[in-house]
């Protein structure tokens, strides 16, 4: 475990002098999927190369795109400079968490931090805790369903144990270490299991583990095939029946061995945290040969089930796409998404 787990404290602070957008209705994207009868919101990143600053540059902004009518909305946009990574939306659908890095010259900026903000765009981000130190960041976090704790992932850039996935009692509680050199967390819709991608190593491979929600009883999600221990796993969530998971991993490998090649120029495996080429796929609980469920081959693959669980949300690098929970009925909803790694969140 961490000694600076033990630190943390819910911060107090103002929000960082980022200034959040009213939501502007006056958007749309044309309803291509209507014969889905897809209903409520998608909120989503998006990286904005025209945000209006003086500077110019990038920004990223939290959108929602009514699937009913089409209309967008922004949420917020950070300065020139800021960075959101990841979100999820609390379970009243009132806040939402994002991993947010404020813009360099702002007396917040840093590594990635978790931060809550008003669903509705009526706020600024507020920080939900100070880190205690430089080297801490905060990322992938993932309500309980009974809105009561706040699960995320946790780095340390200099500590033996890099990765952690922890828990936070919301809103005042302490956070506490559950899993070590362990990321991704996802709970599954009744709570009763906890999904997460174990580190292995310094450089890889990773693998798919399931646990208690108190982060006891772990146990690895065997992947059949041989090539499977090759891969890099991403992005976990359970499917609606509760007994599957649901992952992001390129085409497996076929050999673990390094070619004299590799070893000379001292290629390694490296965790891709969602940056490399891949495909969604799903497999047992009780593990077993992993079925391929898209071929898409996109970066950045992040899935967010529907209210009504017939659907499933998918960001990527290069738009957003929703499918059934069997890979059908695949269909493009978001064109762009500026080429970043981000996340989605479905609610009603």
């Amino acid at each position: 475990m961490l000694n600076s787990a033990c630190a943390i404290q819910i911060s107090q602070q103002s929000s960082p002098p980022n200034a959040s957008q009213p939501v502007d209705e006056s958007a749309k994207i044309p309803v291509t999927w209507g014969s889905l009868h897809l209903t409520g919101r998608l909120i989503y990143v998006v990286a904005d190369f025209k945000g209006g600053s003086e500077k110019g540059g990038l920004r990223v902004a939290l959108r929602s795109l009514d699937l009913v009518s089409g209309k967008v909305g922004t949420i917020f946009e950070t300065e020139v400079g800021g960075w959101i990574r990841s979100l999820a939306v609390a379970p009243d659908f009132k806040n939402l968490i994002i991993s947010y890095s404020p813009a360099p010259d702002s007396p917040f900026a840093g590594k990635e931090e978790l931060y809550i903000l008003p669903a509705n765009g009526s706020g600024s981000p507020e920080l939900l805790f100070t880190p205690p130190s430089e080297h801490d960041q905060y990322f992938q976090p993932d309500w309980s369903p009974d809105g009561k704790s706040i699960y995320f992932a946790h780095l340390n850039d200099q500590a033996s144990v890099r990765y952690e996935v922890m828990r936070l009692a919301y809103p005042d509680g302490k956070a506490e270490s559950l899993i070590e050199q362990a990321y991704w967390p996802r709970l599954s819709a009744d709570g009763s299991h906890l999904a997460y991608v174990s580190v292995f190593s310094a450089n890889g491979p990773n693998g798919l583990f399931i646990a208690n929600p108190d982060g006891t009883q772990t146990q690895a999600v065997s992947l059949a095939g041989s090539s499977w221990p090759n891969s890099i796993i991403d992005a976990p969530l359970f499917l609606p029946d509760g007994q599957t998971i649901l992952f992001s991993a390129p085409i497996p490998v076929q050999s673990s061995a390094p070619s004299w090649v590799d070893k000379l120029m001292g290629v390694t495996v490296v965790h891709a945290h969602g940056s490399i080429p891949s495909d969604w796929w799903s497999v047992p609980i009780t593990g077993g040969e992993p079925t391929r469920l898209t071929h898409v081959y996109s970066p950045g693959l992040f899935a967010s089930l529907s209210p009504d669980s017939n659907y499933i949300a998918s960001y990527s690098a290069t738009g957003i796409f929703v499918m059934t929970p069997q890979g059908g009925d695949l269909t493009q909803i978001v064109n762009y998404t500026g080429g970043i790694l981000g996340a989605v969140s479905w609610i009603p």
